[in-house]
């Protein structure tokens, strides 16, 4: 048997979170202002050409339910952004959209009812997402739609007994909530017709006033199960290339939207399965999933993205089958991911590589940042170019006015 491809930064990660919190009590952080008045994480960045009032970025967080049955964003929606940007964050984004509805059977209710909002089907969802984006305006913020080109093997398996539908996938993987219930291969011409729903979503989007586009590409979803070889293992056909959807929907995406609107892409370096399990090849839901991309090979991944069009990564590690990891609890440190954003970013600036505008691919740090010393610090240091948060903003939208 082959030696499982392990990276000795994931590795010294994941090992050190366990313990963390009992070895180093003395690095836990607190709501101090000693770097207080900020400046860095109050000063403007762009995005492409989008310029953003400070660096701090909400992130996407579950929208289930803030939608009309039709998927029309509804009033609790429009007020919970709205709450957000007024409390003086920069840039908003948007939890799932899919753009897979009719593909992929786990995103949609029977009757053809949503549980996520929708930015396709009617004019009366789009006018939603209008009045979401001027009422966001109206403080100055920013907000970005998270488009999703579904959810794959870690939907919800429901439409198999609601409608005798089996969930889809890359490849014949197991769902990732019932194993025994197997996911459909995606042929290349749904595939291409995602493809086409999500340039389409994004010019719609931009219609209606929203800045930017956010690509979920992170977490095991259904556009990490097409870019990442430990769930594509295609041996036909053009998206056999493991990178390849990735890249052609941001190349479509892009050629709808014009050069100077905003893509963003959230991406793990690594899902860390490897790290993670000791005995993985042993395990029967999981010994196909070994051969995930490296860190090196997910930082050529996002240099290609970046030459599709994206501007614009957050990233951290993980998936479903670890979910500890992209929701840190409170064993792991705060600023747990910082070196991984480190990483990105001296990869595009030691290689000058620059974005289709000429600027500097714009990289955001994500995990338990919400202490204002440490993301200050983060920025300082050039660890990233904005600081996400998520439960802070949850807990207090005016985080950012105090």
């Amino acid at each position: 048997m082959s030696e499982l491809k392990k990276d000795p930064l994931v590795q010294e990660l994941v090992d050190s979170y366990g313990d963390w919190f009992l070895e180093h009590p003395e690095d836990a952080k607190g709501m101090t202002g000693k770097l207080y008045p900020f400046k860095t994480m109050f000063s403007p960045i762009n995005i492409n050409r989008t310029k953003i009032k400070n660096r701090i970025v909400m992130a996407p967080m579950g929208n289930l339910q803030m939608c009309e049955e039709s998927g029309r964003p509804n009033e609790k929606m429009i007020q919970y952004f709205t709450e957000r940007a007024k409390g003086g964050c920069g840039l908003l984004t948007t939890g799932l959209v899919p753009i897979s509805h009719g593909i992929d059977p786990t995103v949609s209710e029977p009757g053809g009812l949503s549980y996520f909002p929708r930015i396709d089907k009617t004019r009366t969802n789009l006018v939603g997402w209008r009045d979401l984006a001027s009422s966001v305006h109206a403080y100055d913020s920013k907000i970005f739609i998270q488009l999703t080109p579904g959810l794959g093997r870690v939907g919800a398996p429901l439409c198999l007994p609601n409608e005798l539908k089996f969930p889809v996938s890359a490849s014949f993987n197991k769902n990732f909530y019932i194993p025994a219930i197997p996911c459909i291969r995606l042929s290349d011409g749904k595939l291409n017709k995602i493809i086409k729903n999500g340039a389409q979503a994004a010019l719609d989007a931009q219609c209606q006033g929203i800045d930017g586009v956010y690509l979920h590409g992170h977490e095991g979803y259904l556009l990490e199960q097409m870019t990442n070889p430990a769930f594509n293992r295609r041996k036909l056909g053009k998206y056999s290339d493991p990178y390849r959807f990735g890249v052609d929907l941001v190349k479509a995406i892009r050629e709808n939207v014009g050069p100077h609107y905003p893509i963003m892409y959230r991406i793990d370096l690594s899902l860390a399965l490897n790290e993670t399990y000791e005995n993985i090849e042993n395990m029967d839901t999981l010994k196909k999933y070994t051969k995930g991309r490296t860190v090196n090979e997910t930082l050529k991944f996002m240099e290609a993205l970046v030459k599709a069009g994206v501007d614009c990564f957050d990233v951290d590690l993980g998936c479903y089958d670890n979910w500890w990891l992209p929701h840190p609890p409170a064993g792991m440190p705060a600023g747990c991911f910082k070196s991984v954003s480190q990483a990105a970013v001296d990869y595009f600036r030691s290689n000058n590589i620059k974005t289709n505008t000429g600027g500097d691919v714009v990289i955001v740090a994500v995990g338990k940042l919400g202490f204002p010393d440490l993301a200050e610090e983060v920025l300082k240091d050039n660890m990233a170019d904005m600081v996400m948060l998520g439960r802070q903003l949850l807990a207090d939208p005016y985080w950012p006015e105090k």
